[in-house]
C-alpha cells in the first residue's frame, strides 16, 4: 500500500489510494458502484469515500495520537482506511452486511482501532502517544494506611 496522506485540503488524511482500492475490488465491480454516469470511475467520490474512512481512523485515535499522520504512516493504518473504505463502498450499493466482502476485515480493523484506545494495543513503537493508557478506576485506590 502506497500509505499517501496529505493533498487535500484542510488537513483532510487520505491514508490509502484510489490505486489500493482498485487492488482489492474489481474494476467492473467499483465502477458499477462509483461511477461518473459514463461509465468510468468517478475518482472524485471514490477520493471523498477515501477521505471519509482515512477520517473515522483519525477520529477513532485523535485524542491519543496527534493525526493527521504523515509519511511514514504508522503500521496498519493504511490497511486499516482501505478496509474501511471498500466496506463503505460496498455499503454504498446498499449490499447487506452478511455479503459485504468486507464485512469481516471492517469488523477486525475496528476492533484494532478499539484496543488502541482501550490501550491494549499500540500503534506503533515509533509514535508517542498524546496520553498515556488509562488506568481502570479501581487500580487507582489505594488501601495503604486503612485499617479493616
Amino acid at each position: 500500500m502506497s500509505g499517501n496522506t496529505g493533498g487535500f485540503a484542510n488537513d483532510v488524511s487520505a491514508y490509502c489510494t484510489i490505486a489500493d482500492v482498485q487492488s482489492q475490488i474489481n474494476p467492473a465491480d467499483l465502477i458499477a458502484a462509483i461511477n461518473d454516469g459514463n461509465g468510468n470511475l468517478d475518482q472524485t467520490t471514490l477520493t471523498a469515500i477515501i477521505q471519509h474512512a482515512s477520517g473515522d481512523v483519525d477520529a477513532k485515535l485523535q485524542g491519543i495520537y496527534v493525526t493527521p499522520f504523515g509519511n511514514p504512516l504508522p503500521a496498519g493504518v493504511s490497511e486499516c482506511a482501505l478496509a474501511f473504505t471498500c466496506y463503505a463502498i460496498y455499503r454504498r450499493v446498499m449490499t447487506p452486511e452478511e455479503k459485504n466482502p468486507f464485512a469481516d476485515d471492517n469488523k477486525r480493523w475496528s476492533g484494532w482501532l478499539t484496543k488502541i484506545q482501550d490501550g491494549e494495543l499500540t500503534l506503533d513503537a515509533a509514535i508517542s502517544r498524546v496520553v498515556p493508557p488509562a488506568v481502570p478506576f479501581y487500580a487507582c485506590l489505594s488501601t495503604a494506611g486503612t485499617t479493616r
